[in-house]
């Protein structure tokens, strides 16, 4: 496996279908500070053969101009969430897949991972699937991991809870000599079954699932709104500028959208494709993860406090997600109700993070954290849902140990993890900090406001900085005027104009902006060509879906 990277950023995707990269990362992986990996756990091979599948996603990610030396294959079987065929998540021993495979396995042209390197087929069972993926980033060692979430499908819930217990166990072992930043995202509630919303004046940002929209792959318990899932603490990167216009067809994403023809990938392109990539981050610095822990009772379930790891499920297929309580949860009769982290040498500490239940009571109100120079901190309560409790000391200290103990409780609470930080941010993050200018909520690029538009709002999104900002109209204003706060007044505008925000302490981190507002009639065409471009190509995949069908149906092959 080449890892030959040219001094760029070495970036791993880890999702299980091929097709799922582009739901998960988009054209983020043609940045040019980036050198991408992508693995895939699964052949994709529920339906189709592995064969097809491959070739498919290689046309796509050469779209990205990924070498195909780059692309992995893990070669475990595809599966549908079905109670009646045992999925690889409960298999201890080996397991036959849905295609009839008991061996992970390629194509002539692109083995399997295991036979690739260490020239043997794996059997189809959890350990065997964990330990490649372990290999694969051991040997990878990447800067950055874009990783699935616990999606509705069940290989990607296979996919998001191994990695993270892998991380884990490498966090532990490394003791902070291996520290990724790590990103996690959601394949279809922000991705394939996302609103429908790309045919517009501009591109729109992701917005979260809306009740009732997609109601086969939207649930009201799904992990968004849950633990780190909040809305407003997404991490979002912009596209790439060639992915900004109003329309498809120039478009990479669609055209590698396309490629995934089995899939009929193309025909969610509307739903894919918008103003920015939403991702939620794990941080990967906390010295809990290499810690000695005590706790004052339940011993055997003291491991979920520094395992990364924020849930777990015995129940992979439901769609609807079931969580267990994978968390340190004290004895009723514990009076104490304490944990001691302790650490060979000192640490510095100044943010704190505790993690609940998933479900969404309260049930902790209070925790008492001493610091072993006497310091004490009452904070509170531990909020519902997983939410973590944060909490920012008000300068930097350096401890060897730091015990949490439960003040008030209602006897059902404990922790699912709890992280000790050095800093606000983790620091090692290969991506540059930026700014974006954002209109509401959305990610402006070449932006078309209506004529009647006599004023924006603009705002930022600071990726990794802080700090004033200054907006600054480049050039002639052709009337238009902007104030200190970003008020844009556009009563006046005549012609394009552009728009420039920079950080004050950090002049280089800036972005440029064009606003021109548009007739009626120019809004009107606009929407007429997209209209006739939709139903021309709505019109093409469905064709395409409808040929792809009767050649699998009658000759078993496309």
């Amino acid at each position: 496996m080449n890892i030959i990277t040219k001094n760029k950023t070495k970036v791993l995707v880890i999702i299980p279908h091929q097709d799922d990269e582009l739901n998960l990362v988009g054209d983020l992986i043609q940045r040019n500070d980036l050198s991408p990996f992508v693995v895939y756990t699964t052949n994709g091979d529920y339906s189709y053969r592995a064969e097809t599948r491959f070739k498919e996603v290689i046309n796509a990610l050469t779209i990205f101009e990924v070498p195909e030396e780059q692309i992995i294959f893990l070669g475990y079987g595809d599966t549908l969430n079905s109670k009646e065929h045992r999925h690889i998540f409960y298999s201890y021993e080996v397991i036959e897949s849905n295609a009839g495979h008991l061996y992970t396995y390629g194509t002539p042209t692109h083995e399997d991972y295991s036979y690739k390197i260490f020239h043997k087929h794996q059997v189809y069972t959890q350990m065997a699937y964990r330990q490649d993926l372990t290999s694969v980033i051991l040997r990878l060692m990447p800067d950055i991991i874009f990783c699935i979430d616990f999606d509705v499908h069940a290989d990607h819930r296979m996919a998001s809870i191994s990695f993270e217990k892998i991380i884990g166990n490498l966090l532990e072992k490394s003791k902070s000599t291996f520290t990724p930043i790590v990103y996690k995202g959601f394949a279809y509630t922000t991705g394939f079954n996302a609103v429908d919303d790309f045919y517009r004046l501009n591109l729109l940002e992701v917005k979260p699932p809306q009740e009732g929209s997609t109601p086969h792959y939207y649930a009201k318990d799904d992990l968004l709104n849950h633990s780190i899932y909040l809305w407003h603490s997404r991490v979002r990167f912009p596209v790439n500028k060639g992915n900004r216009t109003p329309f498809l067809l120039n478009n990479s994403v669609f055209q590698a959208l396309c490629c995934h023809k089995s899939q009929s990938a193309g025909l969610h392109a509307c739903q894919i494709i918008n103003s920015d990539k939403v991702f939620w981050q794990r941080r990967t610095d906390s010295c809990s993860y290499y810690a000695q822990i005590k706790v004052s009772s339940n011993f055997t379930d003291a491991h979920y406090l520094n395992d990364f790891q924020l849930y777990n499920t015995d129940d992979i297929d439901s769609e609807i997600p079931v969580f267990n309580h994978y968390a340190w949860i004290p004895d009723k009769s514990d009076v104490e109700k304490k944990i001691t982290f302790t650490w060979d040498e000192y640490q510095e500490v100044q943010r704190i993070v505790l993690y609940g239940l998933l479900d969404q009571e309260v049930h902790i109100q209070q925790v008492e954290i001493e610091f072993d120079n006497g310091e004490k901190v009452v904070e509170g309560p531990v909020p519902g849902k997983g939410i973590p409790l944060s909490i920012t000391l008000h300068k930097a200290i350096r401890i060897k140990w730091c015990s949490i103990k439960i003040l008030q409780s209602d006897g059902k609470g404990g922790f699912a993890e709890c992280e000790f930080f050095a800093t606000e941010r983790q620091k090692n993050n290969s991506i540059k900090p930026f700014i974006k200018i954002l209109d509401q909520d959305n990610f402006i690029y070449d932006y078309l406001v209506p004529a009647t538009t006599n004023q924006l709002q603009l705002k930022i999104y600071y990726f990794e900085c802080q700090g004033t900002v200054t907006f600054k109209i480049i050039g002639d204003s052709y009337g238009a005027k902007i104030t200190e706060d970003g008020k844009l007044d556009l009563n006046q505008l005549t012609n394009k104009i552009t728009v420039k925000a920079y950080l004050n302490d950090s002049p280089d981190i800036q972005d440029t902006i064009t606003v021109r507002k548009v007739k009626q009639w120019e809004t009107k065409k606009i929407h007429f060509l997209q209209q006739a471009e939709r139903l021309f190509l709505t019109f093409l995949l469905r064709l395409n879906r409808k040929y792809i069908y009767l050649r699998k149906k009658y000759i078993n092959d496309i």
